[in-house]
């Protein structure tokens, strides 16, 4: 219903969303409300002859944006990725490599000085050892620039539609995986039910949600693609590169399914 209409107030809606608070249900962080970043989303049409849907992302296509000839990053960037950090990366595209055939590649790379927000590029995607675009050059690497609630999309459609096969996990929990690093900045799923209001708390009451949206819109993204041997080029393609100003640590993440 928050998916669909924006905001859900009506009293049958908060006591579940209270009983849910209650029981620490993993639903229960998420407000009765759409956030700036989710008010992008692509949602699936239901008719007689089942549903359809429309996905944001896909194979490299050669009209896509050229990748950049500048140079590339001249920090040494070494690898930092470990096992909670690739996890959490990959929340929204797990589907596709436990339920279909996909694969995923969720990394983390920490640079040696603060990288200008400009300087990420197809070219500094080139320089990195990624599995996904090993072999390719950099002009071949369309890479674009991209809003937090055009990442927020990707990642949604991803998690709640799935891959090839598999049925992905729909609406509200696709909505809780497309959150790979705001869920650590979610209140904590046991929050008690009495430090929240009988009414659903406006967003200045949820000072978690308002730093990561103030962090996630001074992020900057890059959704990239290459015709590398990596990726399947079918429909289900995805790369997306974060990087916040100010920091040392870039993100990454790649996936790919077949049918």
């Amino acid at each position: 219903m928050v998916l669909r209409h924006g905001e859900v107030s009506d009293p049958g809606a908060l006591d579940v969303a209270s009983r849910l608070r209650a029981a620490g249900h993993p639903l229960a962080v998420l407000p009765l409300f759409l956030l700036d970043p989710e008010r992008q989303l692509t949602l699936p049409s239901y008719h007689y002859r089942g549903h359809s849907a429309g996905l944001p992302y896909g194979p490299y296509h050669p009209s896509a944006p050229p990748g950049s000839t500048a140079h590339p990053l001249l920090v040494p960037a070494g690898d930092v990725t470990d096992v909670s950090a690739s996890q959490l990366i990959r929340t929204a595209v797990d589907g596709w490599v436990t339920h279909s055939r996909g694969k995923a590649e969720a990394r983390v790379f920490r640079f040696g000085a603060v990288i200008a927000p400009a300087m990420l590029a197809g070219a500094s995607l080139a320089a990195l050892p990624l599995q996904a675009l090993a072999g390719v050059p950099a002009p071949e690497i369309a890479a674009q620039e991209a809003t937090s609630a055009g990442v927020f999309r990707i990642l949604f459609a991803a998690a709640s539609s799935g891959g090839a096969y598999g049925a992905g996990l729909g609406g509200a929990y696709g909505r809780l995986a497309a959150w790979p690093i705001a869920g650590r900045a979610l209140p904590a799923r046991r929050t008690p039910a009495s430090a929240v209001s009988a009414a659903w708390p406006a967003l200045t009451a949820w000072p978690a949600l308002t730093a990561w949206l103030a962090a996630a819109s001074a992020t900057r993204y890059l959704t990239f693609s290459a015709r590398s041997r990596w990726y399947r080029q079918v429909a289900w393609d995805i790369g997306i590169a974060a990087l916040r100003p100010g920091s040392h640590t870039l993100a990454i993440l790649a996936a790919t399914d077949t049918d």
